[in-house]
């Protein structure tokens, strides 16, 4: 995928994103393209359709907020800012931190055993 800069680089997909890939059908007029979007507007639409459908308790914010709220949920799961940097594609860790957002409480479990 191209970032920003023209930066090409590879994103991991989640097993459940992989499966959902490929019952789309091959894009035979836009090879090496996953999905039939051509501009923001095109995907915006479908997708906001399906997150409401999935019961996701908030309302479709776009993909900024979509990138924000994935790299927030794999901070919870591995609590390293680096790693999810990486994964986002972030030259910087404080990059990473202003997208990631954290519980205030998120320390507490963690204070209990001092």
């Amino acid at each position: 995928m191209h970032g920003k800069g023209g930066k090409i680089r590879r994103v991991p997909l989640s097993r459940r994103l992989q499966e959902t890939l490929e019952t789309l059908p091959p894009q035979v007029d836009r090879p090496g393209f996953l999905l039939p979007f051509k501009d923001y507007w095109q995907a915006a639409r479908p997708l906001k359709l399906r997150f409401k459908q999935a019961g996701h308790g908030r309302e479709w914010r776009g993909f900024h907020g979509a990138r924000k709220a994935a790299g927030t949920r794999l901070y919870t799961r591995v609590g390293d800012f680096t790693r999810v940097g990486l994964f986002l594609g972030h030259a910087s860790v404080d990059t990473t931190r202003r997208y990631v957002r954290v519980e205030a409480h998120d320390v507490a479990s963690h204070v209990l055993d001092f």
